[in-house]
């Protein structure tokens, strides 16, 4: 798994939250999501809000995407449903993509 250092995922949420993007990070054998949207948060499959603390511990975000293995990463448009939907199978993928959008 690569190592996703604490500067690395705020570069992430603050290139996301600059293009008004909706970010879900899925893990395999884990039943909570991490999000970016407007704020870092912890969903359920069923995308509701959940506690960070029952999601994740004490993990920050850049340790959980470290630490646990992905599934997926949906990239949608905010406010859109599924219309340009992008789907990443891993965490080199998805930060190659979005550096092409951070300037």
């Amino acid at each position: 798994m690569p190592v996703i250092k604490k500067d690395d995922f705020q570069k992430i949420y603050l290139t996301a939250k600059k293009n008004h993007l909706s970010v879900n990070f899925f893990f395999k054998n884990l039943k909570y999501i991490l999000c970016i949207n407007s704020t870092v948060c912890a969903k359920n499959k069923n995308f509701e809000i959940v506690s960070w603390q029952k999601a994740f511990g004490s993990k920050t975000p850049h340790e959980i995407l470290t630490n646990f293995e992905l599934e997926k990463i949906e990239v949608k448009p905010k406010g859109s449903e599924n219309e340009n939907e992008k789907i990443f199978n891993s965490i080199k993928e998805f930060i190659n993509w979005i550096q092409t959008l951070h300037n």
